[in-house]
């Protein structure tokens, strides 16, 4: 009788391993089926967006469960929370005098400029205001967005679809889509197990540039739900990261691997990357509703902030102390985290992380600012110097800060006066026009200038926002300086509402009180060169 029931045990352990015995290989698809990518969209691109007729999508792939120890759970601490006003307007106003209108780019390159239209098209869906959208355009139309960089070109389809999400206007997500089915046929094959090149070289294989086509081909899924040959790329390249030596047991993301080792170099580890990690989770949980997703993000959460939070809950770049020698996209980094982690925290609705973005953007205004808007590499010590970069990081973070749309503008198309105009083409006509695109120049007359608009009836006036010479993208120099906000009942008669001295920001945000019909701005110190030029003035 024993020897009946070992031998029945004994077959029902072989049928254990034989069924239940874990396949330490993971098996990557082929790519997907994709059509030829339609032209890059111009300036007419438009109407219904066509149909697409590549072959059936395969099922979309489990994602792997990862056998790592969750670290220790990071306690976040809250408090109160800082309101922010003028500073978000500030720090975008400073990032566009960057901007130059004949490249349609900022001098920092490619990949800091895709970001700036993001971040640019991120503060008007958030303030619902139309002023930049000609920085969109001279953009689209200035430029080509096929590079080497495959982490760049993702980039540029996330920052169209930005741009869409403002204006609505096809040409956009059409730029979107062709730029995912190029990435999609060109810098995929089944080295390595598959996953994206960084360039078109195909010498290594990227983390950021995998991450980034997963946000781009699910933002496209979210924009199109009918179209899930998106999410299957997204779900198929999440896969190879996992199953790949990019990423640790410690849900940390390394750099990069060679294409020839497929071992993942030990590059030091950094925000961005650790950022994307986190924004790419968060879209798949948004996409599918699959826990483990959420799961993974909140280990990744725990590991960066782990890594990369100081004792005063502030953010920092572990390996760097400052950016003196640094790559030239190194400062974005802080910035893209920031994003990422306030697009998860949309989702997880955590206090903790909720005052954590918080206390860095009062760090950033309170310790890290420059002249005017100006914002510097570290967010927790003195400013250092400005460029480009840095300002996109800072307004991606300050961006988090805007909590609602901004009140009506009732300045908008009205009547005008004005006490000199540079030019028939620079009338005050322009700088209540909605766009940024054009201004109202004015040369001082015996030391002052005035320039007033007729709201049609009396109103409360709450604010007034002036974008001045930088918010044009001209010269920070010649920003309007000294200046005072003025209300009147008949046009005539005018008192003071605000008095602003040693202004240097190009867009600022004034908290004033008073009612009447008519608001003026009157100024007895210009720019530089002794002209007044202001390219929008939004009563609220």
């Amino acid at each position: 009788m024993m020897t009946i029931l070992q031998s029945m045990f004994a077959l029902f352990i072989l049928i254990q391993l034989v069924c239940c015995s874990r396949d330490e290989s993971i098996a990557i698809p082929e790519p997907l089926a994709i059509p030829d990518a339609p032209p890059a969209a111009g300036d007419d691109a438009g109407g219904v967006i066509p149909d697409e007729t590549s072959t059936p999508p395969e099922e979309p792939i489990a994602p792997v469960e990862t056998d790592s120890t969750p670290p220790d759970e990071l306690i976040l601490p809250t408090g109160p929370l800082k309101s922010f006003f003028s500073e978000p307007h500030e720090a975008l106003g400073d990032l566009v005098s960057f901007y130059n209108r004949d490249s349609g780019l900022w001098p920092e390159g490619f990949k800091t400029s895709a970001f700036a239209i993001t971040a640019l098209s991120d503060y008007m869906s958030r303030t619902q205001t139309l002023e930049f959208t000609w920085m969109l355009d001279t953009t689209f139309r200035k430029n080509t967005f096929a590079k080497e960089s495959v982490e760049d070109n993702a980039a540029w389809g996330l920052a169209w679809l930005s741009a869409y999400d403002v204006t609505k206007e096809m040409r956009y997500i059409n730029a979107a889509k062709t730029i995912a089915e190029q990435i999609n046929t060109s810098a995929w094959d089944e080295t390595c197990g598959g996953g994206l090149y960084a360039r078109q070289d195909k010498m290594a294989k990227s983390a950021a540039a995998n991450l980034l086509f997963i946000k781009l081909n699910l933002a496209l899924f979210q924009r199109l739900p009918d179209q899930k040959s998106y999410l299957d790329r997204a779900l198929r390249t999440w896969t190879w990261l996992e199953g790949s030596s990019l990423m640790s047991p410690a849900h940390q993301m390394k750099g990069s691997l060679a294409a020839g080792s497929c071992v993942a170099a030990e590059d030091a580890l950094n925000t961005q990357t650790q950022g994307l990690s986190i924004g790419a989770l968060a879209s798949l949980f948004k996409a599918t509703n699959e826990k483990i997703y959420a799961d993974q993000a909140k280990l990744f959460v725990q590991s960066s902030l782990s890594e990369f939070k100081n004792a005063d809950n502030l953010l920092i770049e572990k390996s760097k102390s400052a950016c003196a020698p640094c790559q030239k996209e190194e400062p974005l980094f802080k910035g893209l985290f920031i994003q990422n982690l306030y697009q998860w925290n949309e989702l997880e609705k955590s206090a903790g992380l909720t005052y954590f973005i918080n206390i860095n953007a009062q760090s950033v205004w309170k310790t890290a600012k420059g002249a005017g808007g100006l914002i510097g590499y570290n967010w927790q010590s003195a400013f250092d110097a400005s460029d480009a970069t840095r300002q996109v990081s800072g307004v991606l973070l300050l961006n988090t800060q805007i909590l609602k749309p901004l009140e009506r503008n009732y300045a908008l198309g009205g009547d005008t006066r004005t006490s000199a105009t540079c030019s028939s083409n620079e009338a005050a006509a322009k700088a209540y026009d909605g766009s940024a695109s054009t201004k109202w120049c004015g040369a001082m007359t015996s030391g002052v200038n005035h320039l007033s608009v007729d709201l049609g009836t009396a109103r409360m006036v709450k604010s007034v926002r002036i974008l001045h010479a930088g918010a044009g993208a001209e010269s920070r120099t010649l920003n309007t300086k000294d200046f005072e906000l003025q209300i009147s009942s008949n046009g005539n008669d005018f008192t003071d509402l605000s008095s602003i001295r040693g202004n240097q920001s190009s867009m600022t945000y004034h908290k004033v009180s008073g009612t009447g019909r008519y608001v003026r701005l009157r100024f007895t110190n210009a720019g530089m060169d002794n002209m007044g030029r202001i390219y929008e003035i939004a009563v609220e």
